[in-house]
């Protein structure tokens, strides 16, 4: 076609907008010299996604007028602690695979140490140092479990059929699969 150019996040973040408020790609094409092929690549799954949302959100939004006044307010005080609760577990989550991976980190560092003092020395260190490895990297792991445990729950949510993997082996499999 010949005619394709570099777009900007905000040009391509406006088609996005504009096709989701169903206005043709053909034309979004031709005013932004890109093909259409490239908006649906772009935005196709997307588009019908939003359309539902944007109904979904319309309809509730009906719904709530509809109720007296102080029965709205307790529906958006109630939503608005739900998405208090999601936001703070999130935070939570990240805060606890950042802990995993400083204490991974300390006990790589530990074990390199150990295995160049076993090969130093000639000879096994003391058990207690191994038992103190295993102890952070347990540590580590336990930190790493409601980051994990979101990651699984998530899994599949988009095809309600699909089973959610139930180990972190699992999960890896499916996330690098």
């Amino acid at each position: 076609m010949g005619r394709h150019q570099k777009l900007t996040d905000m040009a391509w973040a406006e088609i996005g907008r504009r096709y989701a408020n169903r206005e043709p790609g053909r034309k979004l094409a031709d005013e932004f010299k890109v093909s259409e092929a490239a908006i649906r690549k772009r935005f196709g799954s997307q588009r019908a996604q939003i359309i539902s949302v944007a109904n979904t959100l319309a309809s509730t939004e009906r719904e709530i007028e509809s109720m007296p006044r102080s029965a709205q307010m307790s529906v958006r005080a109630l939503a608005d602690h739900l998405k208090s609760i999601t936001a703070n577990v999130a935070r939570a989550a990240q805060a606890g695979s950042e802990t995993a991976a400083l204490l991974n980190e300390h006990a790589l560092k530990r074990v390199k140490d150990v295995m160049r003092k076993e090969a130093k020395d000639g000879h096994l260190v003391d058990s207690g140092v191994r038992d103190d490895l295993t102890d952070l990297q347990i540590m580590a792991n336990r930190a790493l479990g409601p980051s994990v445990r979101l990651l699984i729950a998530g899994q599949g949510k988009d095809d309600p059929g699909e089973d959610k993997p139930q180990s972190l082996e699992e999960l890896y499999d499916r996330l690098l699969g």
